[in-house]
């Protein structure tokens, strides 16, 4: 574990503009240290080879030939993480500026504190801005995530059930 690192997990399937749209410039807006980990969950548009130079601090990726579940992806990106601080940010979110430093602040401030988290919405939505952050059209969203790795030890994994 690296002290002060964050280690942001993304799992896409068939969101290649999404990433290049709004993924990649959340890092770069990111306010603090990061290591980037990705995992791609069969994606049938033949793009996401290109995505890989457009991602910042790529520490391991993954591309998948079958969708084996966001739970299960996010878990395998989870073990091979090294950030003291985890994230899983989902690729349709364009966050703004100083996001991931505001997270790690926060956490810090609370002792013990769980998660953290942007937002979450459930259902058919419009592109639209919530909590600052510009939300793209999907079938769901749920946020950020954002959680001391202590949190991992002792509560477990995403639920693959």
């Amino acid at each position: 574990m690296t002290e002060d690192l964050v280690s942001i997990c993304v799992v896409t399937m068939d969101r290649f503009e999404l990433l290049r749209q709004c993924l990649v410039p959340s890092l770069a807006k990111a306010g603090t240290p990061f290591e980037l980990l990705w995992w791609d969950n069969g994606s049938t548009d033949h793009r996401v080879n290109n995505c890989m130079y457009l991602l910042p601090n790529l520490a391991y990726a993954r591309e998948s030939t079958t969708n084996i579940g966001f739970a299960p992806a996010v878990n395998q990106l989870l073990l091979r993480s090294g950030g003291e601080y985890l994230c899983v940010l989902d690729p349709d979110m364009e966050m703004p500026e100083g996001w991931l430093q505001l997270l790690m602040g926060c956490n810090r401030a609370i002792e013990n504190s769980g998660l953290s988290s942007i937002h979450c919405v459930l259902g058919n939505y419009p592109e639209q801005e919530i909590n600052g952050c510009n939300v793209h059209p999907g079938p769901e969203v749920f946020g950020v995530k954002f959680f001391h790795r202590r949190i991992l030890e002792e509560v477990g994994y995403f639920y693959e059930g």
